[in-house]
């Protein structure tokens, strides 16, 4: 149970053994406190579900509408499975503190100094990341590779996960590998890795291009990239 996050052990009382059971958590008021500066703004990104091979059903041209990400499936059993592989990774990298939180539907934790939240949008088949960071992708890379791993435990290769920055001018999401928004590796393994920053996207009848995507979230990009 312990190695597929189905309960975590945790470490920061020392005076008694005390044990998380993620699947156990019920819903409270919450009151969000970060450990980072008022300087640093929450970079958000979602991780999207459904029910196909890696890459199979994702939109050829990386953008998704609300009523794509509806379509897709969410187990219910899954986000317990994150909240715990998240807690185990956070006392690995930063120990909780005071300022941990975890829900039926949020957590609040830290992966090294980086706070981040994850919430879960069940109607959009996502979990919603807010990262308090001025660089978001290494929280961003890691919480993704949690997620294929418990995904793999769960379902096999059943279920795809996709990252998706949200373009909110036009009430659309973008793929964050297919349009270069991701790390470098994940770049360097898909064909649209060197997409021009002049590409035109067609959103809701209009032409858009990645650099004027890109200048949205110059925090998810790389600076050869602005």
């Amino acid at each position: 149970l312990e190695m597929f996050g189905l309960i975590v052990r945790l470490y920061y009382d020392t005076t008694a053994i005390s044990w998380l059971v993620p699947a156990l958590l019920g819903e409270q008021d919450l009151e969000i406190k970060t450990n980072v500066s008022d300087g640093v703004m929450p970079s958000e990104c979602f991780l999207f579900f459904d029910l196909s091979k890696p890459g199979a059903n994702r939109r050829k041209n990386g953008i998704f509408f609300p009523k794509d990400l509806e379509v897709g499936f969410l187990p219910a059993g899954l986000f317990p499975r994150l909240v715990g592989n998240a807690v185990k990774w956070a006392q690995e990298t930063n120990g909780l503190n005071d300022n941990w939180i975890a829900t039926k539907s949020h957590a609040h934790l830290a992966f090294g100094k980086d706070d981040f939240t994850m919430d879960l949008h069940e109607a959009i088949n996502c979990i919603k990341l807010t990262i308090h960071a001025q660089w978001p992708t290494g929280v961003f890379n890691r919480f993704l590779a949690i997620s294929r791993k418990a995904i793999k435990e769960f379902l096999g290769d059943r279920l795809s996960v996709t990252g998706l920055i949200k373009y909110e001018e036009e009430n659309a999401y973008v793929d964050m590998v297919r349009l270069g928004l991701q790390t470098q590796d994940d770049r360097e393994e898909n064909v649209y890795s060197k997409t021009s920053a002049e590409t035109r996207f067609k959103i809701n009848r209009k032409l858009i291009t990645l650099a004027e995507i890109r200048a949205t979230c110059p925090q998810w990009t790389f600076p050869d990239q602005l």
